[in-house]
């Protein structure tokens, strides 16, 4: 089992990703690969900064095989498309506001069978919205529990249809929400169970998302372009097949990532002593929303 960390990154996360790649280097115990991928003309920017770190860097033009103007849709494009270049049989994916914060390796994303973690929830790990939750498990570790394969509801790989024109000419008038389009997915394998997180970090395999444009898109003349249009929400596309594909070689687990929204949370974390250290002992590291933030990250402050 080749097993990779992924991020995809520009020039504008260039800090952020220098603050990710420092908490790799800090904790990757089993030195598991990090490979980034960043538009051509960042390249030569970003290996300036990264330095000595051991990062393996690609071009988002190597694995589109075309340029491509930066943007939400081509940051989903390239993750759905590294696989393609054979890097790893699985990696964890996360973004370039993301850090570690504690050791992690191997074992932490496959188990010694070769199963691999596949990251399903029925809530968001978003400290704003699940506080009292977030603090009663990290005082009670037994109170977390993965959902089981039945909660997840039923689903069929051959329920898939091609998203038709009349869909796309009412969404080009109407212009739905991104949220608003989000349930479409499960309803595209027809999966009834419960409404499903898979962020923050998403583990996925080169077999998963193959098979996904082998058995799904092939078949229906379809890209992946095709699906960010109906619905752009790159997690829950893949979170989907692997449940309707029957999950296999697969096993859930909750996030291992906790996401972060506002300064507020923040704040009132330290307030609270709900620092990295009492949260490491439940995740693996935290996710923010760095754009919006005066802190880059939980424990340190830094100037807007």
């Amino acid at each position: 089992m080749k097993f990779a960390i992924f991020c995809k990154s520009f020039r504008d996360d260039l800090h952020r990703f220098a603050r990710l790649a420092d908490s790799v280097v800090r904790h990757n115990r089993d030195r598991l690969p990090f490979y980034a991928s960043v538009p051509r003309s960042d390249r030569l920017l970003f290996a300036e900064r990264i330095g000595s770190r051991d990062v393996e860097l690609v071009c988002d033009e190597d694995i589109l095989g075309e340029q491509v103007k930066q943007s939400w849709t081509t940051q989903q494009l390239v993750k759905l498309c590294v696989g393609r270049t054979g890097f790893a049989d699985a990696w964890f994916w996360l973004d370039s506001d993301a850090y570690f914060i504690r050791d992690f390796g191997l074992s932490d994303f496959v188990r010694d069978d070769g199963s691999v973690a596949f990251a399903a929830s029925r809530k968001l790990h978003l400290l704003e919205e699940r506080w009292t939750e977030v603090v009663r498990e990290l005082d009670d570790p037994s109170t977390t529990r993965p959902l089981t394969l039945a909660e997840l509801g039923g689903a069929s790989a051959s329920h898939a249809v091609a998203i038709s024109r009349w869909q796309r000419w009412v969404d080009a008038v109407l212009r739905p929400s991104f949220e608003a389009r989000l349930p479409r997915i499960a309803s595209f394998f027809g999966r009834t169970g419960p409404s499903l997180y898979y962020l923050p970090g998403a583990i996925w395999t080169q077999d998963g998302v193959r098979s996904f444009e082998e058995a799904v898109l092939a078949p229906l003349r379809m890209t992946f372009s095709d699906l960010l249009q109906y619905a752009p929400w790159e997690a829950n596309w893949i979170g989907e097949w692997t449940i309707a594909s029957g999950m296999r070689g697969r096993h859930i687990v909750e996030s291992p990532f906790l996401h972060i929204r506002s300064d507020e949370a923040i704040r009132r974390a330290r307030r609270e002593g709900l620092g990295e250290s009492r949260l490491a002992a439940r995740y693996l590291g935290l996710q923010l929303a760095a754009r919006h933030q005066e802190y880059e990250r939980l424990d340190e402050l830094r100037s807007a």
